[in-house]
């Protein structure tokens, strides 16, 4: 739901919606990027991201490197939590906000073995309260 959310928040808000990634995950995160027409921006090293990091006014991803260093530093953080427990997992910061699906099997902490055979988890996070956190936290009435 990457792109959806991506264009609803650059649509919807209007602001200019930056993919971070590495390049290894280009492929998949450029159709992100152009459905939104927004910036893709590669980095290999964590040093390399925190300059990519430090331009955005807000951090949303999964529980990654990227997002504990964007709270790290500061930044308001969107944690998405699908099969992870953020009380484990989480950056602990008053900067982040947890976004969590909802599922009786939550945290199974093995999205490799789901007995759902799908990620219900992620899948019951709805976009749109992501965005409209996003919205609050940007400052930008719904």
């Amino acid at each position: 739901k990457w792109a959806e959310l991506a264009a609803s928040i650059g649509k919807d808000i209007g602001v200019d919606v930056a993919v971070l990634c590495a390049s290894y995950e280009e492929k998949k995160s450029k159709p992100v990027a152009d459905a939104t027409r927004g910036t893709l921006m590669l980095s290999n090293t964590p040093e390399s991201h925190v300059p990519n990091i430090l331009s955005c006014d807000l951090v949303i991803a999964t529980d990654t490197g990227l997002k504990h260093v964007a709270a790290y530093l500061g930044l308001p953080v969107i944690g998405i939590y699908g099969h992870s427990s953020p009380t484990i997992w989480g950056t602990g910061r008053d900067n982040e906000t947890v976004m969590r699906g909802q599922s009786e099997c939550l945290p199974c902490n093995n999205p490799f073995l789901c007995e759902h055979g799908h990620p219900i988890c992620l899948e019951s996070i709805v976009t749109e309260e992501v965005a409209n956190r996003a919205k609050s936290l940007l400052g930008v009435s719904a």
